[in-house]
């Protein structure tokens, strides 16, 4: 839904880890999830901008670890649309 083929950000919900609840919209698929695993960062002193971010940490290199955005009502993504993604 992006003019230029790419996932247009406004369909990312909670994109900015602003909601009240930070992982609000986000499923983190982890198992067993470790306390810490995924923790939302607020640095606004630092960056004003673009205060929060989400960091994830592995405790090994064969742990598999996803996120997963609901977005607003699902997002619109087609296979074979004349994009590539990698």
């Amino acid at each position: 839904m992006g003019a230029d083929g790419g996932i247009y950000a406004e369909l990312v919900k909670n994109r900015s880890f602003e909601f009240y609840q930070p992982l609000m919209g986000w499923t983190v698929h982890h198992a067993p999830l470790k306390e810490g695993a995924v923790v939302v960062l607020n640095r606004q002193d630092k960056n004003v901008t673009n205060p929060r971010f989400l960091r994830v940490t592995k405790q090994s290199a064969s742990e598999t670890l996803g996120l997963v955005n609901e977005g607003f009502r699902g997002m619109g993504i087609k296979k074979a649309c004349g994009t590539t993604f990698r």
